[in-house]
């Protein structure tokens, strides 16, 4: 019988992360140091976990094979987003994801566009996107190699409610301080221009990418592709792509959620509430809410919906 599903998600604990999923958004890890849960995942190797004795499945990419028409028009072939917490405690890496295109020739993977929806930031918060004016790879190349790529980056100052597309080919970095809702593409392509010189737990410093990167970086200066909207009093769309749409819902009372074309996932970033039947939902949750069910939530809660209405 559908209904909706608490999603456990999976912990990583790179170099950048910090404390704050733990202490602020109720996670469980092992780990001292938690930088980001990938809160709806069907990754292989790191599927969202499902409550025992929730259903008959025990993580989401099971639930997809048992079930696809619980996942709508996501139910069948590449599984098209994947949603995650970030605490960027201290600076990511410079980074770019390649297009479908050119993932799908080298490294047999699709590419990475994605969305940052900032659920938190110190008064230095900011984060790195496209760059501050035309460039050439002549300069990227040679900024590199002087250490001071940043230099040509666009920094921009962010606060709690900010929302921006970083499309691929998007040099980009969330700095120190920044929490985020990010809703991505189903990939992990990543790759490195810059690490500011940092290593890892072994001394050993992380691998960059910088033939791939240089191979599709957008040298364009950054222009915001981001499409906000408000839908409603509640509801404000952040951003919609052919691989996803999110959408920020703020509850104050009672609000109904369904779809009839894609599941809905919700990840609760502020406040609690409650399902009809008394289930209790919390700050930092993820829940699966399957295609065509009607969930009706009760509280004060601010949340982001995500949801995929087109075919891959």
């Amino acid at each position: 019988m559908k209904k909706p599903l608490k999603l456990i998600p999976v912990a990583k604990d790179y170099i950048w992360g910090g404390t704050k999923l733990k202490t602020h958004f109720n996670k469980q890890a092992d780990s001292s140091i938690v930088a980001e849960t990938w809160e709806l995942s069907v990754f292989e190797g790191a599927e969202s976990r499902l409550q025992q004795g929730a259903c008959d499945c025990n993580n989401l990419a099971e639930l997809r094979d048992k079930h696809p028409d619980w996942f709508g028009v996501a139910g069948s072939g590449h599984f098209p987003v994947l949603v995650k917490l970030i605490d960027a405690t201290n600076d990511l890496s410079v980074q770019v994801h390649p297009t479908d295109d050119y993932a799908l020739t080298v490294e047999n993977s699709l590419g990475k566009t994605e969305m940052w929806y900032i659920v938190d930031a110190e008064d230095d918060g900011a984060i790195y996107l496209g760059f501050s004016k035309d460039v050439t790879l002549q300069q990227v190349e040679q900024a590199i190699r002087e250490n001071n790529l940043t230099s040509l980056l666009n920094k921009i100052p962010v606060k709690k409610g900010d929302c921006y597309l970083v499309p691929a080919g998007t040099v980009h970095a969330i700095l120190h301080g920044v929490t985020v809702v990010e809703v991505q593409q189903n990939s992990n392509i990543t790759y490195r221009l810059y690490d500011y010189g940092r290593v890892d737990a072994n001394g050993v410093p992380r691998q960059l990418h910088v033939e791939k990167a240089l191979n599709v970086l957008q040298l364009q200066a950054f222009k915001d592709a981001t499409c906000t909207k408000q839908i409603d009093a509640n509801r404000k769309l952040l951003a919609t792509c052919k691989y996803f749409t999110a959408t920020q819902i703020m509850v104050d009372g009672t609000v109904d959620l369904h779809n009839d074309n894609s599941f809905v996932a919700i990840t609760v970033f502020e406040g609690n509430g409650c399902f009809a039947d008394g289930t209790q939902i919390s700050k930092g949750d993820t829940w699966f809410i399957p295609c065509g069910y009607s969930a009706t939530i009760t509280g004060t809660l601010s949340l982001i919906e995500t949801t995929v209405d087109t075919e891959q």
